[in-house]
C-alpha cells in the first residue's frame, strides 16, 4: 500500500500546484469551477468505461 501513496505523490503535488496556479491568476471561485469541472469529466469517463465493459461480459 505504502508503494502505491508513493507512485501517487507527484499527481497529488501537481494538481495542488496547478490549483494554486489557477487560484492566484484566476481566484478561487474558478480554481473551484474547474474542479468541479473535472470532477463532473473523471464521473462521465467512470459511466462511459462501466458502460463499455458491461456490454463486453
Amino acid at each position: 500500500m505504502l508503494q502505491r501513496v508513493d507512485d501517487g505523490a507527484w499527481r497529488i503535488l501537481l494538481a495542488s500546484v496547478v490549483a494554486g496556479a489557477l487560484w492566484e491568476a484566476a481566484g478561487p471561485a474558478i480554481t473551484f469551477a474547474a474542479g468541479a469541472a473535472f470532477a463532473a469529466l473523471a464521473g462521465a469517463a467512470l459511466v462511459v468505461v462501466k458502460a463499455t465493459m458491461t456490454r463486453k461480459s
